[in-house]
Parts: structure tokens; sequence; C-alpha cells
């Protein structure tokens, strides 16, 4: 899985599903048996992460955020990155294989940021 590309993808067409080459290794349905895949969406309509979607019923796990969170004394953002993507995507599928959730990975990944300037 190439998160950069994904990442570029996800700026200009908001939605990313993943294809038989880059889906995480995904359990069967817990309700119908059918095959999951991982959906990333970035922003749509507010909904912002990634999670498990069977492909045969429709159902879903928990999002998982995308998003880092980058906090100096005077600036707070949260820019998706590679890296941001890559853990939110493990989480969900993660959260959806175990059928748990971790509430702490499903969060933003939180970045120490240096002030700029000094």
């Amino acid at each position: 899985m190439n998160a950069n590309a994904i990442v570029e993808k996800l700026k200009t067409s908001h939605v990313w599903m993943s294809t038989d080459e880059d889906t995480p290794e995904l359990e069967p349905c817990m309700f119908c048996g059918g095959e999951a895949m991982i959906v990333a969406a970035y922003p749509v309509y507010g909904l912002s992460g990634a999670w498990a979607r069977c492909c045969s019923c429709g159902s879903c796990g928990p999002r998982a955020s995308i998003n880092a969170i980058i906090q100096t004394s005077t600036v707070f953002c949260t820019p998706l990155l590679g890296e941001s993507l890559e853990r939110g995507i493990a989480a969900a599928s993660d959260a959806w294989n175990r059928r748990t959730v971790d509430r702490v990975r499903m969060g933003s990944l939180r970045l120490n940021a240096v002030p700029t300037g000094m």
C-alpha cells in the first residue's frame, strides 16, 4: 500500500476504496460472511476517516481517524499525512478483525511539532 499516493488521491476525489492488491487482510463479515474492503474518506460532508465495509451487505466497522494533530504554542492543525493514513487504516482493519474497538488507536495521530522561528 502506497500511503502517499492514496493521500494525493483523497485530496482530489475525497474517497478511496481498497482494491484486491492493497486491501489489508480482513475477516469475513460477521453478519453475512461476505468479503470486506477498506474505505477512506477525506473530507466528505464532515466524515473523515477509514473504516471496513462489507461488499455484500454494506455493514461497516467503526471509523478510525486518518488525520494527524500538530500543535505548537500558536498553531493547531489536523493535516492528512501518509503515516496518519496508514495508522488509521491499520486501526480500522484491526477493529473489524477483532470485533472490538481500541479507542486510543482509533483517534488522531498526535505529532510533536517543533516551533519555527526560534
